[in-house]
């Protein structure tokens, strides 16, 4: 995955996710528990590249988490 860094990065600076990178460890959930993170944050490779491709949280509930969108993100 070309841009795991940069999601991070994004998950940092622009949702206030990570305060630390050294944080990650401790904020991270066990399990996504059925949250999804497509990283198509620049655009996507394959098959061909297409820039108009976006990234996405799907599967949320009311119980998730800072530490679930970070482990989605992980995965």
């Amino acid at each position: 995955m070309a841009v795991g860094g940069a999601s991070l990065k994004w998950a940092s600076r622009k949702l206030g996710l990570i305060d630390d990178v050294k944080d990650i460890d401790a904020r991270v959930a066990s399990s996504a528990d059925g949250v999804l993170f497509l990283p198509a944050l620049s655009g996507y490779l394959a098959p061909r590249w297409n820039p108009q491709a976006t990234g996405a949280f799907l599967g949320l509930r009311l119980h998730h988490d800072r530490g679930h969108f970070l482990r989605a993100m992980l995965e």
